[in-house]
């Protein structure tokens, strides 16, 4: 059985707090009252925050993935395993992995986004190769 399992990806994070300070830029070069541009400003940081706790959440609930002659399986924290399988909507491309999951046993759905540089390039290359054979 193929077991891959990810770090936190400096990537993913780079990119979320460059749109954070995109959005920011934008409210301030609006023509709006400085009131409405600092409201916007504080939703916009508790956006950016609560988008943060959710990542680091799920980052922290499923751990690996494993790929073996019974299919795919998310593993989590608690070392309990997941048969899934893929979803329309996964998206591979060379800078990340936006997987779209259910669980073949009960109703459970979910998301799992893989940036490049949470996995070795190899591993990352195999998990790509894996993905796109099972979904051919």
């Amino acid at each position: 059985m193929t077991r891959f399992e990810w770090q936190t990806s400096r990537e993913r994070q780079r990119w979320q707090w460059l749109l954070v300070a995109l959005m920011l830029v934008l409210i301030w070069l609006a023509a709006m009252p400085t009131a409405i541009a600092i409201v916007a400003t504080l939703l916009i940081g508790v956006l950016a925050w609560q988008i943060e706790r959710s990542l680091a959440t799920s980052q922290t609930t499923v751990c690996a993935l494993m790929h073996g002659e019974n299919g795919w399986q998310l593993l989590n924290r608690d070392q309990s395993t997941l048969a899934i399988e893929w979803r329309d909507g996964s998206v591979a491309t060379p800078y990340f992995l936006a997987l779209s999951w259910q669980a073949i046993a009960s109703t459970q759905r979910g998301h799992l986004l893989i940036w490049r540089d949470a996995l070795s390039e190899a591993d990352y290359r195999h998990l790509c190769r894996l993905y796109w054979q099972d979904r051919s």
